[in-house]
């Protein structure tokens, strides 16, 4: 069995939808940064949870939000691309944008501080 496990931000709010048989199905993307290319691959999730669950999760699934992914991987293809996408089983919030934009403003130095100045010659 192949399976994903990969760590990302969120490119946009989670979207729910709630299937016949009331599960919550949480469908979001996720770019994965590569490194040295400087480039990021997309994937697509989708997480089925019970709606009381899924409902509790999809609020805090918000643009630039870090996350850790584990799932089962398929492929899909869409007006000639293909593209790649997870079936979620596990999902682990690091943190991100909440955070950042909560964070206070750090005032600036006025010079620069020289904190290896300790008069060893090396």
């Amino acid at each position: 069995m192949l399976k994903l496990n990969f760590t990302g931000n969120l490119g946009r709010d989670a979207e729910t939808k709630t299937m016949q048989d009331g599960t919550l199905q949480i469908r979001f993307s996720v770019g994965v940064s590569q490194g040295r290319e400087n480039k990021t691959l997309w994937i697509g999730c989708a997480y089925y949870r019970e709606a009381n669950q899924g409902a509790a999760l999809a609020q805090y699934l918000k643009k630039g939000k870090s996350v850790l992914v584990e799932g089962l991987p398929s492929l899909g293809e869409y007006q000639g691309k293909s593209f790649l996408n997870c079936r979620v089983q596990f999902i682990e919030l690091l943190g991100g944008a909440e955070k950042a934009a909560a964070s206070p403003a750090v005032p600036k130095a006025s010079k620069p501080v020289d904190d290896y100045n300790d008069g060893l010659p090396f």
